[in-house]
This record gives structure tokens, C-alpha cells and sequence, in this order.
């Protein structure tokens, strides 16, 4: 089996907040052993230009996921005024992700998707019309109904913390 393999970094990034921590090196093992990895992207947000030491920080982060097999792809983040006069954050890459999706559709059948985005569930109807296996991985509280409905399998985060747990991580 030829697997793509689609990280949204953002959804993910929230999924780990306050509980154990995903290490990508080991994700991209765990899928390895269903078949062959053709093609695997991570996408998210980078920090706005002003950050320089957060810039720093995920450079090495983004050098790790490089090391490890991912395409990375980032765009700088969005900085809205909320109501509250609150800085809001947004990277808005769900087309990046779509692309690189639809762009090696000949080199997969089974596509991983790291996400629970209700935005990807037309893509996934799209690709399972055109003959391939979607699987969609997040956690069950953080997925939604639509991709939940349009995957062919889904797979709670939880059940592959042993699998792909960061090892130093504290839970």
C-alpha cells in the first residue's frame, strides 16, 4: 500500500495542549509499517516576523520534521484584533494542505489525515470517489461529524499513544 501522509500542524498542535506530546519521527514509523510512505506534509503556521526567537525555536522543530521525512509547508501567521482587544492568531492553511493533497493523488492509495477539520470533509468525499482509502486521525473529542462520517476509518490519537508518544514526554 502507497500511503500520503497530511498533518495539519494547528489541529494537532491543540490535540497535544495539556496532555501527552506527539513525536512526527515516530508517527511517520507507525504509518511506515502499513505500507509505504510516498509523500508526507506537515502544514502550519509560522509566527509573525516580529517573533524572532519563536522563529528561532520552530526552525528546529521544522528541521526535525524535515530529518524525518515531512515536507514542511508554513505560512506566516495573521494577527486579528478580537472584540476583547485581544490578539487573535490565524494561519488559514487549509488550502496549502488541500493542494498538496490533490497535487500526489497518483502517488497513494491510502491517505492519513491528521486532523479533524470538518473543512477537509468535501476533499475526502473527493478522494474516496476517486478510488482511495482516507483515514482520519484526531482525537474523538476534537473531531468533527463530517469527517468522522466521510473517512473510511478513523483513528482516536489516544489509541496510538504508545505508538507515537514522545518518549521524554511527562505523560
Amino acid at each position: 500500500m502507497r500511503i500520503g501522509l497530511f498533518v495539519d500542524g494547528s489541529n494537532m498542535f491543540y490535540a497535544q495542549k495539556g496532555t501527552w506530546q506527539i513525536d512526527f519521527a515516530r508517527v511517520y514509523d507507525h504509518f511506515s509499517s502499513f505500507g509505504e510512505i510516498t509523500e508526507a506534509y506537515y502544514v502550519t503556521g509560522s509566527p509573525p516576523y516580529s517573533q524572532t526567537e519563536q522563529i528561532e525555536k520552530n526552525r528546529g522543530f521544522y528541521t526535525y520534521l524535515t530529518n524525518s521525512g515531512y515536507t514542511v509547508i508554513t505560512k506566516e501567521v495573521k494577527i486579528i484584533k478580537g472584540d476583547d482587544g485581544q490578539d487573535n492568531y490565524k494561519a488559514d492553511l487549509d488550502v496549502e494542505m488541500t493542494m498538496s493533497i490533490m497535487a500526489g493523488m497518483g502517488n497513494y492509495d491510502t491517505a492519513i489525515l491528521m486532523t479533524g477539520d470538518s473543512d477537509f470533509a468535501p476533499l475526502v468525499d473527493h478522494l474516496r470517489a476517486n478510488g482511495k482509502q482516507v483515514w482520519c486521525v484526531a482525537r474523538r473529542d476534537m473531531v468533527s461529524y463530517e469527517m468522522r462520517n466521510s473517512a473510511n476509518r478513523f483513528i482516536e490519537l489516544d489509541e496510538l499513544r504508545g505508538s507515537v508518544r514522545r518518549l521524554d514526554s511527562k505523560s
